[in-house]
């Protein structure tokens, strides 16, 4: 079926637009999919993209782990990402700024776009605006980080269009439950999706989990064994780049981490 993203062939109807139907989907340049709750389906979440950003916030704490299974999705299916951190203004005292560097230090590291955000502020927008013209980009991530605000802040008018929607529906405004394509008046589209508390790597053997983390790509031919896992064979040389401060450990126990899920879901 057609998802959000999609170019699709439509016969219209013309007394009655609902009426109208879909009667060919073009092939896809690429897509973003997960594995639904129980693992056992594809979830596309939106197709034909330039770019993932995912969003998150210092409240409620990001989770790298998340990030990382988002990163590795769209390695796979070959969409660039970049990292939206909201809510810094809520954060800007010294215990917060230090905590703020240790979690960006390893998307930095692999040279992540990476942009910091107040929505509420107003800071940073202008660089996010500018980020998005002439691409077609999805926000993704953790429910409550802010994705609203962020697209209320980006889109003028859109808070008072959905304030009477969910007055007309009785619904409340701020839990995104389907996911919206919007064009951008400085071009560029952008896709909002529903906010998610994990994000399941579908048909993904584990064994081909270690070709996107993209920092032991270098490494990986120079381990002793060509079918090297990186987690306990002896001479492996992403083991030793870890070692020598090359790899960030908390990329590196998320791949771990990753790997072991991915392992009980093929047991399953």
């Amino acid at each position: 079926g057609a998802v959000i993203g999609d170019f699709v062939y439509f016969v219209w109807e013309q007394s009655d637009l609902a009426q109208g139907l879909i009667v060919a989907i073009e092939l896809r340049d690429n897509a973003l999919v997960r594995a639904d709750a129980l693992g056992r389906r594809p979830q596309t979440l939106a197709a034909n993209l330039d770019r993932v950003w995912v969003v998150s916030a210092l409240d409620p704490p990001p989770k790298s782990g998340l990030i990382d299974r988002y990163l590795v999705a769209a390695h796979v299916n070959k969409i660039d990402v970049g990292i939206i951190l909201n809510k810094v203004d809520l954060f800007m005292d010294e215990d917060h700024v230090d905590e703020l560097a240790e979690l960006l230090a390893p998307y930095r590291a692999l040279h992540i776009p990476i942009l910091l955000m107040s929505a509420l502020e107003g800071d940073g927008l202008e660089e996010l605006r500018g980020a998005l013209v002439d691409e077609r980009s999805v926000f993704v991530g953790h429910s409550g980080v802010g994705k609203t605000s962020l697209l209320n802040a980006l889109i003028p008018g859109l808070d008072e269009a959905v304030t009477e929607v969910s007055e007309a529906t009785g619904k409340g405004q701020h839990t995104t439950t389907t996911s919206t394509l919007y064009s951008l008046e400085k071009g560029g589209e952008l896709i909002d999706s529903p906010g998610i508390r994990s994000f399941g790597l579908w048909d993904m053997p584990p064994e081909q989990l270690k070709d996107h983390f993209t920092e032991f790509i270098p490494y990986a031919s120079q381990c002793h064994f060509h079918n090297c896992t990186h987690l306990h064979e002896p001479q492996c040389a992403v083991i030793e780049a870890l070692d020598q401060d090359k790899i960030h450990i908390e990329r590196y126990e998320n791949y771990v981490r990753i790997y072991d899920d991915l392992l009980d879901e093929a047991e399953d």
